[in-house]
Order: C-alpha cells, then sequence, then structure tokens
C-alpha cells in the first residue's frame, strides 16, 4: 500500500516537475545569463521522463523498456538509488532562481521531491 502510494506521488511530481519546466522556458528571456537555467530546465525534462518511466514498469511492464531502464539506469531499482536520485532532482527543481514568479511551484515540487526521498529513506529503516 505504501509503496502504491509513493508511486502514484512520484507520477504526480514528474507532472509538476514536467510542468515547472515548460513554464521556465516559456518565462525566460534567452540570453548567456540564463543558459544555464536553459540546461537545468533540459535535465528536468530528461530526469523527470525517466523517472515517469520507471514508475511505469510498475504498473504495466513492457520487457524492452525494462530492460533498457536496469541496464542503464540500475540504481533506480534500489532503494538507496532512488532515494539519492529523487534528492538529486529535487535540488534540481530549486536551480530556477531568478523565475521570481514561479516561486511557489518551484519550491512546492521540489519539497514534495524531498518529501519522497525522505519517506523512501524510512522505508529503508
Amino acid at each position: 500500500m505504501v509503496q502504491v502510494a509513493l508511486s502514484l506521488l512520484n507520477v504526480v511530481i514528474c507532472g509538476l516537475m514536467i510542468w515547472l519546466g515548460v513554464m521556465g522556458i516559456l518565462q525566460m528571456t534567452f540570453g548567456f545569463s540564463t543558459l544555464s537555467e536553459l540546461f537545468v530546465t533540459i535535465y528536468m525534462f530528461i530526469f523527470s521522463a525517466l523517472l515517469l518511466a520507471y514508475e511505469a514498469m510498475w504498473w504495466k511492464s513492457v520487457n524492452s523498456i525494462n530492460r533498457l531502464l536496469r541496464k542503464n539506469f540500475g540504481f533506480m531499482y534500489g532503494l538507496r538509488g532512488k532515494a539519492a536520485y529523487l534528492t538529486f532532482v529535487a535540488f534540481l527543481c530549486l536551480g530556477l532562481e531568478s523565475l521570481k514568479n514561479l516561486e511557489v511551484l518551484m519550491y512546492s515540487t521540489g519539497v514534495l521531491w524531498l518529501v519522497c526521498k525522505l519517506s523512501i529513506h524510512l522505508c529503508l529503516f
């Protein structure tokens, strides 16, 4: 029951992260100063898609995608690796610091990731 709830929470937070990335790109003024934020949003898309694919494998497994994820991202299948990944992603969400009108979405997404990570960490012990 706890694993199902955490999986659904991860899917919801992936959606928030994708939304944050889209809104960040739409409100970004492009220049040399925002180049790092553009890379952060691109990484946000990639890492949220990776986590979304991983969570989808728990609900409906596709053998070829599951093998690909296990081969290249095997750390996601362990609790410690997934907790470390969620910590990284949580701080990645907080990297869009110059977009002042997205602060609520940015901090809520980052804090939700950290809460999800802490709940997985508590499952370890």
